[in-house]
């Protein structure tokens, strides 16, 4: 399962960095299909997208424009900036595990 989630976070933040958010959909989308038979891991893919854009973010959060970014988002939605941060994981979290969770149940139903 450690290698599972570690490869799928590996790859969600490869493709967001090359092609933003698009991507990891497609990605979680073939783990579910190329999991199926397990019913699409999909906790797993979840938390592999989470851990991938945490990568991100965490590798981001090093340099000062972060600060000043999470701050100003923080004012746009009367948020902590840390609430902003959190929500965008949750929805790596959304993205994953919905697209798995499909990809898989499709794929069980197609291979009867």
């Amino acid at each position: 399962m450690i290698v599972r989630v570690a490869s799928i976070a590996l790859l969600v933040a490869v493709v967001t960095w090359l092609g933003g958010w698009w991507p990891v959909l497609l990605v979680s989308l073939a783990a579910g299909w190329l999991w199926r038979a397990s019913g699409g891991r999909a906790g797993s893919v979840a938390l592999g997208a989470v851990l991938g854009w945490g990568a991100l973010l965490g590798a981001d959060a090093l340099h000062p424009r972060f600060l000043a970014l999470s701050t100003v988002l923080g004012g746009v939605f009367a948020l902590p900036g840390i609430v902003v941060a959190i929500v965008t994981l949750a929805f790596a979290a959304c993205v994953g595990w919905s697209a798995a969770t499909v990809a898989a149940e499709v794929g069980r139903l197609t291979t009867r």
